[in-house]
């Protein structure tokens, strides 16, 4: 799959290239090609899902017939489009048109042009028009439709309507009279305090996003990158409506109060789904899976939320440089510390149980803690985890006052100076006594990293940011633990530190130097040929050590030698046939002898692909 691309502007579906009087896809009415030539190159991989939405245009059609066709009598009031809308689901002859209707739209939204995610909101806008209550929840799509097309203005009045008279208790959803959608121009910049979702996690997303796009447009105008008098160079379609907003007074106040906002919005999202962040880099498989059924607070609800408001994050200039997502901790309503990064290369299955850390009662004396001291015990190593066949014997306490329970066993069975002078006095009486903790000045999140290290599991479901890893391995010398001993291809924490390889190489690169990690090393080694060895820099060189920097250096110099070999050998001349004269073959050795000089001459990694 294609990396979504901006949606606000017409363009050719196969070179993606913006351009007027553009020919439209004749089979679904959606997609728009420069010329007959990009049609046909493109209907290998447009087949599929054209077929897929003129059958579902037919079965619309067939359905919006037998409505409209069907005579008045005491049970049916006729045309419904004319006598019901407003209320549509509530008649059970019309859920199949809806149902139909959903479909058409749903399948739109995957085309790559701006037609049909225009057709796309046309359609979810109307279903809503027929059916204000909304049984079948369009409404957590059709903000997001908006900022595809830079409608962000009415994407925000949509979300505010909603999270105000949409919220009230007593707003009677059957009296068509009522104002519905009514909100028109409203200041995107106003106190958010109205908007208390927290629940609707597609809401929260598209109103993030919003808020970052402007965050982003001040940004870039701050730093002179953009011109704002140049509407149609920004991400956000709020200056539209607002240009004053883009003025140089008061500029720094502005960036502070949208940086605030979109923070509190990113931790609120994860708080209602610690999943949501880390589905959304892996939109390639998430927009395709087709759900049978999600739940809020899961990993499949994170996937029903990608699909529903995932699009416009990935459409959105600039958004893969948004700090939060690679670096900043969220915390969850269950009191879990997540890592909610883009760079998290994995998709959570909706029976993953994350590391969370469970902030228990107090546990007083018996815990050895001070009266009114809360304990918080971790819930991948706890006296009740079933981890092992036999029951927890040991209990360590980290810096931040969180218990891990482990087996002796275990822990010494590779390293048998593990944790030496710390756990002589450590064995819990009974197995459920935590008054013998041993105190580890280590923080939890780096101890859950050695933990799982130990037992060869995977604290992937916690997604704990490549720093975290790193600085917890590096711990594990001072604690008479050899991390080449686990750090090995097959085990979890290989598996997740390999899955950082594609984004950060020479990280990992230096990591593995610095611990003879020769296979984790090795993994890098396709992903620095084209790294400029003149940048590196002196922490990069001694972190990495001589004999990897060495390595480094081998692979860059005899890779260039091994070309040169192929390229200057010239290709034998062959028996004289009709089709191929010696003057033929010739001249062929000739242009490559010249070829070959050429790329010789200049060439490096990276330069011809």
């Amino acid at each position: 799959m294609q990396r979504p691309i901006d949606c606000s502007v017409h363009r050719c579906s196969f070179c993606r290239v913006p351009g007027d009087n553009l020919l439209r896809c004749s089979g679904c009415k959606a997609a728009t090609y420069c010329n007959q030539q990009h049609q046909a190159d493109a209907w290998s991989s447009h087949k599929a899902l054209c077929k897929a939405i003129q059958k579902g245009l037919k079965k619309l059609e067939v359905e919006k017939r037998k409505i409209e066709n069907n005579p008045a009598d005491s049970w049916w009031p006729g045309n419904l489009f004319e006598t019901s809308a407003g209320h549509f689901w509530g008649i059970i002859d019309t859920r199949d048109y809806m149902r139909a209707r959903l479909h058409v739209a749903w399948e739109l939204q995957k085309v790559t042009s701006r037609e049909a995610v225009k057709t796309s909101l046309n359609h979810f806008r109307d279903m809503i028009r027929l059916n204000r209550s909304d049984n079948m929840g369009v409404r957590n799509t059709i903000p997001g439709l908006y900022v595809r097309l830079k409608k962000d203005q009415e994407a925000y009045d949509f979300l505010k309507w909603y999270a105000t008279e949409g919220s009230r208790s007593d707003y009677d959803w059957a009296n068509l009279d009522l104002p519905f959608l009514n909100l028109k121009d409203q200041d995107a910049m106003e106190n958010l305090a109205y908007f208390k979702e927290k629940y609707d996690l597609s809401a929260v997303v598209v109103m993030c996003l919003i808020q970052l796009r402007m965050l982003l447009d001040l940004q870039d105008i701050k730093e002179g990158t953009r011109d704002p008098s140049d509407l149609l160079s920004l991400r956000s379609g709020i200056w539209k409506k607002r240009p004053e907003l883009l003025r140089a007074d008061e500029l720094e106040h502005r960036i502070s109060t949208l940086q605030s906002r979109v923070d509190i919005l990113f931790k609120r999202a994860t708080n209602i789904n610690k999943h949501f962040w880390v589905s959304l880099l892996n939109y390639e498989d998430n927009l395709s899976i087709l759900l049978d059924y999600f739940s809020s607070g899961d990993a499949s609800g994170a996937i029903m939320s990608v699909q529903n408001a995932g699009r416009p994050w990935i459409e959105t200039d600039g958004v893969d440089d948004f700090e939060p997502l690679h670096v900043a901790p969220s915390q969850s309503s269950d009191g879990m510390y997540v890592n909610p990064q883009i760079e998290m290369l994995q998709y959570l299955s909706p029976s993953s149980l994350p590391d969370q850390v469970d902030h228990s009662p107090t546990l007083g004396d018996a815990a050895g803690a001070a009266e009114g001291t809360t304990i918080s015990v971790s819930t991948a190593f706890n006296i009740e985890t079933l981890i092992h066949e036999s029951p927890p014997d040991i209990v360590f306490s980290t810096s931040d006052s969180v218990l891990f329970y482990g087996h002796t066993g275990v822990i010494l069975a590779r390293s048998p100076h593990a944790f030496q002078g710390v756990l002589g006095g450590g064995t819990m009486s009974g197995g459920s006594s935590a008054d013998t903790a041993n105190h580890i000045d280590i923080p939890s999140d780096e101890f859950n990293i050695i933990m799982h290290m130990l037992y060869d599991t995977s604290p992937a479901a916690h997604s704990p940011s490549l720093q975290t890893i790193i600085q917890a391995i590096d711990r594990t010398p001072l604690l008479n633990i050899d991390p080449k001993i686990y750090i090995v291809s097959g085990t979890h924490i290989f598996a997740l530190l390999e899955s950082y390889v594609p984004l950060r190489p020479l990280d990992i690169y230096s990591f593995a130097g610095h611990h003879t990690l020769h296979d984790l090393a090795t993994r890098c080694s396709s992903q620095l040929l084209s790294f400029s060895l003149t940048t590196l820099t002196d922490a990069q060189v001694e972190r990495m050590g001589a004999v990897y920097l060495k390595k480094l250096l081998s692979l860059h110099i005899y890779r260039m030698e091994e070309l040169k070999k192929i390229l200057q050998k010239v290709p034998e001349f062959h028996a004289v046939t009709d089709s191929c004269k010696f003057p033929d073959q010739k001249a062929l050795s000739r242009a490559w002898a010249l070829a070959a000089a050429s790329l010789i001459f200049d060439a490096s990694p990276g330069k011809y692909q």
